[in-house]
């Protein structure tokens, strides 16, 4: 090998170690940080106005306000909203560090179809405000949402990912 091709196998070295380097300090500055792994209120119970107590579930609920739960620190709530292609959520206590916040259908006390799903994952900062639906909610249908647990895709599989119970918000859309 003579001095040209060995100067220029360093130089090819160099060029691709330096663009390392150079992708990697951009991903880095790029990444949005993760948010922090606890909630900034850890709450016991739910509030809302016309509140009714089930001593059974410690559960409370509301019938003109749209319902919530709250269970150890782990809370969904959710307010009466204009019908629409996506639910707005109101306070949310993740029970788990990753899952899905779920929306279906909800008539005569029996859950129906699900509507839609968005993940959450404190980790990642993936904290959704809404949950976007594949179909729209009809003013006055009842709707509930509740938390999904997340086995390991990155997309909702009713087959899979299993409800958590004891957590769920009723609402209607008006």
């Amino acid at each position: 090998m003579t001095d040209v091709e060995t100067q220029a196998s360093q130089r090819t070295v160099v060029a691709f170690i330096s663009g390392l380097l150079i992708g990697g300090l951009l991903v880095w500055m790029f990444s949005p940080a993760p948010k922090d792994m606890e909630p900034t209120q850890k709450e016991d119970t739910a509030k809302t106005e016309n509140t009714e107590k089930d001593t059974k579930d410690g559960d409370a609920t509301s019938s003109e306000t749209g319902a919530s739960t709250a269970t150890n620190g782990r809370a969904l709530s959710v307010a009466n909203q204009e019908a629409g292609s996506s639910v707005t959520l109101e306070r949310v206590a993740y029970p788990d560090q990753s899952g899905w916040v779920v929306v279906r259908e909800y008539a005569n006390g029996t859950p129906g179809n699900v509507l839609g799903a968005a993940r959450y994952d404190v980790a990642l900062g993936l904290q959704p405000g809404t949950v976007n639906l594949v179909r729209p909610t009809v003013a006055g249908g009842t709707y509930e949402a509740l938390f999904y647990s997340n086995e390991g895709a990155r997309s909702f599989d009713l087959g899979e990912d299993m409800p958590v119970v004891g957590i769920s918000a009723q609402f209607k859309a008006e």
